[in-house]
């Protein structure tokens, strides 16, 4: 199976952030199948990638609250 290298810096931040895509979709209000389909697939441009990579700090922040 090829790797997929659209959005590649997006993969590697929700990684170290422990934060799945479907963690993503959920937060964003979508299905993981339709963020699959609408963001990951298509190079994004800074200012999503900036957005995205915000929502998934959020998520990451929240999960540290809930574990202290």
């Amino acid at each position: 199976m090829a790797r997929l290298s659209t959005n590649a810096d997006l993969r590697a931040y929700a990684t170290a952030h422990r934060v799945l895509l479907r963690d993503i979709a959920e937060e964003l209000g979508m299905t993981p199948s339709t963020f699959s389909v609408q963001y990951m697939r298509v190079e994004q441009t800074a200012e999503v990638k900036r957005q995205l990579k915000t929502v998934i700090k959020k998520i990451a922040e929240a999960r540290r609250e809930m574990e202290a």
